[in-house]
């Protein structure tokens, strides 16, 4: 590490805590009297930690010297004074029963949408949580600081504000809830914090989706104007018994956005959890699905889509941690990668000693379409049992050559045969989406995605 990188990442870590102690008097009296030492404790854990480098296993092939040098706004701007039609706009038009909608990482109830929810179900503000009935979240909250071992996540802990709380209650039928996160140009940093919980036989539908109000045609100008913005996510997942949800995660951000997301689960027996998470936006961005399959007879699988083109850089980690016996996990992550763009996929599928019938598949593809394009993949088990079936593969490749000669030869032209093809390489990820309005959605967005990264690669 140079010089100039090491200052970097000291400065940003004296200004966050120049930031903390500034604020750490506001903390206290805006918040419930057990949260002020967790938060003293995560910033303590952040100072230790450090802002992580390449020397970092799981930082190998991401850099975080634009992280360190940006200059951030700790806090952002209040309401920006978008509108529902900003928000159809920037979103399309609701696909779930009800939607939280949070500005510059604050909930904003003029916009969200949250009356049509049964008695059973609980969709909050975290921030009017932690002012009306904090012992709600004390739990999700009072995490021991020697257990952080990630240091973003440690900052997030520190400087929690906001994010949303939904607590889904026992009922046969499924519950739809969608976040919408927008950011704009004066986002600055916003530290989110989620919290989930699907009570024992409950069934839920969530979309998590992250955009910014520049339209998705905004000139480069336009977008280094609006100067970079840090969204530094955590969301925390707690399945009962015989829970089902199926979560979602959009990153559609501009490219001056730092997207900087985890999702932490812990599954209860017969538990059925599935996560589909796209990333197409950002200039950098890194996320994490890390799930624990705690009981007997949990189901994990992760699907993800990384597309990207340009001089983006896209980072995916996962871990599943198979605690408990007789319980399986499927893993399908895709990249497709234009431009100069990197991609990342680092995947751990974990068998613990006792955790005896397990079942488990991890698989990664990749497509360049770019010759400057790069990926580092490395899917990887690691297994303590001996009564398993576990296996794991990744592969990186372009497109068939011989299936663009014979989509040629029957009359269509490059873009569309390139188009077709990728089209159909992605289709898998998407196609798992259970619900009709979110998949709808997201095949959109990937396809408009899709259309610009193409284009740029043919003249």
């Amino acid at each position: 590490m140079s010089a100039e990188q090491s200052h970097s990442q000291s400065h940003f870590q004296s200004h966050f805590g120049a930031q903390f102690a500034r604020r750490e008097d506001e903390f206290a009296s805006a918040s419930p009297a057990w949260l002020a030492p967790v938060r003293r404790a995560a910033m303590q854990r952040f100072d230790e930690l450090g802002l992580p480098t390449r020397k970092d296993e799981p930082w190998k092939y991401t850099p975080t010297s634009r992280i360190a040098k940006a200059a951030f706004l700790q806090e952002p701007r209040s309401e920006s004074g978008l509108s529902r039609e900003d928000i159809v706009r920037i979103f399309g038009e609701p696909a779930a029963d009800c939607s939280l909608v949070f500005e510059n990482g604050r909930f904003t109830r003029s916009l969200s949408s949250v009356d049509a929810l049964p008695e059973t179900v609980t969709a909050s503000s975290l921030a009017e949580i932690l002012r009306d009935d904090p012992d709600q979240v004390q739990r999700s909250l009072s995490v021991r600081a020697d257990s952080l071992t990630r240091p973003l996540a440690a900052l997030n802990l520190a400087f929690v504000h906001d994010g949303a709380f939904l607590s889904i209650g026992s009922s046969r039928d499924e519950q739809s809830i969608e976040l919408l996160f927008v950011s704009t140009r004066a986002a600055g940093v916003a530290n989110l914090r989620n919290i989930i919980r699907i009570a024992s036989g409950a069934n839920a539908v969530i979309s998590m989706r992250y955009a910014s109000d520049l339209a998705a045609d905004a000139s480069v100008e336009d977008v280094r104007s609006a100067g970079d913005y840090l969204t530094n996510a955590v969301t925390s997942v707690e399945l009962g018994d015989n829970a089902e949800l199926d979560l979602i995660s959009v990153q559609n951000e501009a490219d001056c956005a730092l997207h900087l997301s985890s999702v932490d689960v812990e599954q209860q027996r017969d538990s059925r959890f599935r996560s589909h998470l796209f990333a197409i936006g950002a200039g950098l961005s890194r996320s994490e699905v890390n799930s624990v399959l705690a009981a007997p007879g949990a189901d994990c699988a992760l699907n993800g889509l990384f597309l990207v083109g340009g001089t983006q850089h896209v980072d995916n980690q996962t871990v599943i941690d198979h605690a408990s016996p007789h319980c399986s996990s499927r893993e399908l992550y895709k990249g497709v990668l234009g431009g100069r763009s990197r991609g990342v996929f680092n995947g751990l599928v974990r068998v613990r000693e006792d955790a005896q019938k397990t079942n488990a598949q991890q698989s990664n593809s990749n497509l360049l379409v770019s010759d400057r394009a790069h990926v580092n993949t490395k899917p990887t088990l690691e297994i303590y049992a001996d009564d398993v079936k576990c296996a794991h593969g990744s592969t990186i490749g372009r497109l068939d050559e011989d299936a663009l000669f014979y989509l040629r030869s029957r009359g269509l032209d490059e873009r569309s045969a390139t188009q077709l093809l990728i089209g159909a390489f992605v289709s898998e990820v998407g196609e798992a989406i259970p619900h009709e309005l979110v998949r709808a959605h997201v095949e959109r967005t990937v396809a408009a995605k899709l259309a610009t990264v193409t284009s740029s690669e043919i003249a």
